[in-house]
């Protein structure tokens, strides 16, 4: 699996650190926020994007490119004191655009007094 992203491999033109060379992009964003019954809270942000690089070239980046994002969240209230909540997330790059990524997030929450 190549993990390198493909905007590093793009030559001449294409490869300039001084400018946006991916602006002409397709997304589709999907996100939902909601809370269950017993107080768990819950956060997810999708998002899948065709990104096929700068605009007045026919094909700036041949074929285009396909990248995946998502986040999630949730939030599980502790009985143990009030006001003490568990956060964990969830992030993933997949796709060609960005080198596949995941990353997690653990913490404790405590607001108000002990």
């Amino acid at each position: 699996m190549d993990t390198t992203p493909k905007w590093y491999n793009l030559r001449g033109p294409y490869r300039n650190f001084s400018m946006i060379v991916n602006n002409r992009i397709q997304v589709i964003h999907i996100g939902a926020i909601g809370q269950l019954a017993n107080g768990v809270k819950f956060h997810a942000l999708l998002s899948q994007s065709w990104n096929r690089g700068r605009p007045f070239s026919l094909e700036p980046i041949p074929g285009g490119v396909k990248q995946f994002s998502g986040l999630l969240e949730v939030v599980v209230p502790s009985g143990l004191w009030g006001g003490l909540e568990w956060k964990g997330s969830l992030a993933a790059d997949a796709g060609q655009w960005l080198t596949p990524s995941v990353a997690g997030m653990l913490t404790l929450r405590k607001t108000g007094w002990f």
